[in-house]
């Protein structure tokens, strides 16, 4: 039930009302099922590998798959510009281990509502850094996901 609200939430904050077929929610959706791919195969893997080991080559081949992009769209770095990839680095690393731990303590399906929450948090991120402009159907989706979490973490509740 949490992964149809948050998945609501996400519907809402995509905005398919718009009226104008936009290819690139294809590739967010794309981009979706792959990470839920990737969530599942590292729930598998928790039971025989450490989190530091999955991190490790999730990183590699990633790498690896965005060399050839990488080559063909480069763009020389500045200093401040190579500190904030650095910063980036930092969080992503930290956060693909905290997710490498988490799913190897609980089922993808009770932890899944809570990665639709990236989503919410590019929205607000958006908002306060850039001054986007949020609709109201964004504001109804972020709540969506936030019930989501909430539905998830009462589900574990009554089950315990």
């Amino acid at each position: 039930m949490s992964i149809l609200i948050g998945f609501s939430g996400v519907y809402m904050i995509l905005n398919p009302q718009e009226g104008v077929f936009n290819w690139v929610v294809l590739v967010a959706l794309g981009g979706a099922f792959l990470g839920a791919l990737a969530k599942v195969t590292v729930r598998n893997l928790r039971s025989t590998e450490p989190a530091q080991r999955i991190v490790f080559y999730f990183s590699f081949f990633s790498t690896l798959i965005a060399f050839v992009p990488a080559v063909i769209g480069w763009q020389p770095l500045t200093w401040p510009l190579f500190g904030l990839l650095v910063v980036v680095a930092a969080c992503s690393t930290l956060a693909q281990l905290l997710l490498s731990k988490a799913y190897g303590m609980a089922p993808a399906g009770q932890l899944g509502p809570f990665t639709y929450g990236s989503v919410a948090f590019a929205v607000l991120l958006g908002w306060l850094i850039w001054d986007e402009v949020l609709a109201t159907y964004t504001w109804i989706g972020i709540g969506l996901i936030c019930g989501a979490g909430l539905v998830a973490m009462l589900g574990k509740a009554r089950a315990a």
